[in-house]
């Protein structure tokens, strides 16, 4: 074993050594321990795979998107102490202003959001009578996020397996009838938004089929197959746009692979149009289609809020349509800097399979 492997096995130990530890504090940890140690855990991996200036380009995106954020939010229309206590007097509200620290300037503000953003210590507050009681955000996460991961990740199964197949197929016979007849129906499927096809198939599949569940959400723990049933539309609806996105992006770089002089090559030699098109021009084809899956997260996220808030689905999409009718600041700023942070890290992944992909780019890294 050459020492690059032997370099690469133990990167890949350390990972699943951390993962593995990490899912044990999630369940017998503290929230602000199990943050401290996914903190850890991103900065080793993100050292290990793209080394510390990338590492450091992440810390400055992350504190520049949160920051930005929290100017914007104050920009708001309202006064969010009339949206958690309607029915006060003027004291209470200003007890409010102050315990969430309203009054201060924005870097004040940014400050101990950011204290309590890594202590896991931001709350959702909720009228109480003629008093606000607040409730951690984390907690609130801790059954949103999974949803909402889980949603995308099916999105992105869905479009990915659709899409690849057919960017290779109408790559290969380009120009053909067949290949006309797909590029037409991806324009219509980019045309059309995903909440209107959200509806068009709650109405044919689940209202007048009864195929599929029009609202509500069940774990996979407690019934797989329902499970599935309660995603599949809200997931399909999400992946529409990206199937013909992806499509589009892998048909035009593959039909410029097959013109290489090493695909050529590869056909002087005897081998099959298969081996040819999924071992030899897919790799090289597949940069463009890594990088517009990673952006699209951010994407994806703004979709996610329509999606889960028409199916009813306990996301962190629903929770943040909740926290802005609410003006709850802390918790938007808590789930924004989420949303942030898992954007950055499907980056990371991206540069990590561009290195697996093309040997050439691992290369010109560690020689720079």
């Amino acid at each position: 074993m050459g020492e690059e492997a032997r370099h690469r096995l133990l990167v890949w130990a350390l990972v699943a050594i951390g993962v593995v530890g990490l899912v044990a504090l999630v369940v017998v940890a503290p929230t602000g321990v199990t943050v401290a140690a996914v903190a850890a855990l991103i900065a080793v991996a993100v050292v290990a795979f793209a080394g510390w200036r990338r590492l450091l380009q992440v810390v400055v995106v992350l504190v520049l998107v949160t920051f930005f954020v929290s100017v914007l939010i104050r920009l708001l229309p309202g006064d969010p102490t009339d949206a958690i206590l309607g029915f006060s007097t003027p004291e209470q509200r200003a007890d409010l202003r102050q315990e969430l620290g309203l009054d201060d300037n924005i870097f004040s503000q940014y400050w101990d959001f950011l204290n309590d953003f890594l202590r896991g210590d931001t709350n959702y507050y909720q009228s109480s009578g003629q008093r606000a009681e607040g409730t951690p955000v984390w907690d609130r996460l801790g059954n949103a996020l999974p949803v909402s991961l889980l949603l995308m990740f099916y999105a992105q199964v869905i479009a990915l397996v659709i899409a690849i197949p057919l960017g290779i197929l109408t790559a290969y016979r380009a120009g053909s009838r067949l290949d006309k007849s797909v590029n037409t129906g991806a324009f219509a499927l980019i045309a059309l938004p995903n909440f209107v096809l959200a509806y068009l198939l709650i109405y044919y599949l689940a209202v007048r089929r009864d195929f599929f569940p029009t609202q509500g959400y069940v774990p996979f723990g407690e019934n797989a197959s329902e499970h599935f049933r309660s995603l599949f539309l809200p997931a399909l609806s999400l992946s529409a746009g990206l199937i013909a996105a992806y499509m589009r992006l892998l048909r035009s770089d593959m039909i410029q692979t097959l013109q290489e002089d090493f695909i050529t090559m590869a056909r002087s030699k005897g081998l099959t149009t298969r081996r040819i098109l999924l071992r030899h021009a897919l790799r090289p084809s597949s940069f463009t289609l890594l990088t517009v899956a990673a952006i699209n997260l951010g994407a994806l996220v703004g979709g996610v809020v329509v999606i889960e808030v028409i199916f009813q689905l306990p996301g962190v999409g629903l929770l943040l349509f909740q926290a802005i009718n609410a003006k709850q600041y802390p918790a938007l700023q808590t789930m924004i800097g989420i949303i942030a942070i898992v954007y950055v890290l499907a980056n990371v992944v991206v540069d990590v399979l561009y290195s697996v992909l093309d040997p050439r780019i691992r290369h010109a890294r560690a020689a720079g």
